[in-house]
């Protein structure tokens, strides 16, 4: 997730992270962080993996190859999850932007598979624009 910066929505994340009893996930740290869950938490850095009781939840302020939250915003689409609630959903041109300037084995490993879906979802003239 790539959430707006602006304090008040740092704020509401903060609240429904601490709603999912979310622990902060350290690399090489076993067991729980103790970590104070509030809106400045977030000036700490820009990349947050936390475990939640729903598995666990990677928060990007600035998502690798993008300038974050209003760059992905402007490709978005908005999907409707439940009845009562909708979310902004990155585009696959930027999904792909982000992983290839990301480098990662990872992300290098599933890109043959985004271009091809890109491609093809282009050329049947569903959801990206060129």
């Amino acid at each position: 997730m790539t959430p707006s910066r602006d304090r008040a929505n740092l704020r509401r994340l903060a609240a429904a992270l601490r709603e999912l009893n979310a622990q902060l996930r350290v690399p090489g740290v076993d067991g729980p962080v103790e970590f104070t869950l509030d809106e400045h938490s977030f000036d700490w850095g820009t990349t947050w993996t936390f475990g939640t009781d729903h598995g666990y939840l990677d928060v990007a302020l600035l998502t690798d190859g993008t300038q974050g939250y209003d760059d992905l915003r402007r490709g978005a689409t908005r999907e409707q999850i439940t009845e009562t609630l909708q979310v902004d959903v990155a585009s696959l041109a930027d999904v792909i932007r982000s992983k290839e300037a990301a480098g990662r084995e990872k992300d290098r490993a599933v890109l043959p598979i985004l271009r091809r879906v890109l491609e093809r979802s282009r050329s049947i003239g569903y959801g990206e624009p060129e």
